[in-house]
């Protein structure tokens, strides 16, 4: 990303220059333009790549929670079973 950055910004600097020259190089402008637009394609690209991947963790933890909490009340309803065995083997005995 870092990378990206840079080759924006010198991209912007360029073109920056450019124009303020006397008479500007259309042609070059349009070509600092056009590697620009395609830094900004892949920046676009990788935005999009990130926001499925974090929508992707956000469900995977949702899906974990769940599962946490299925086994957290498995083993609550295991312990009332034993605590009900332990009870009703004391009052046998």
């Amino acid at each position: 990303m870092k990378q990206t950055l840079t080759a924006i910004t010198e991209l912007n600097d360029a073109l920056e220059h450019a124009l303020k020259l006397e008479e500007p190089d259309w042609d070059a402008c349009a070509e600092l333009v056009d590697q620009r637009d395609q830094v900004l394609a892949t920046i676009e690209l990788t935005v999009i790549g990130l926001k499925a991947e974090v929508e992707r963790s956000i469900a995977l933890n949702q899906q974990l929670t769940q599962g946490m909490q299925k086994a957290q009340q498995q083993i609550e309803q295991s312990l009332v079973q034993v605590n009900k065995g332990k009870k009703a083997r004391a009052s046998y005995e």
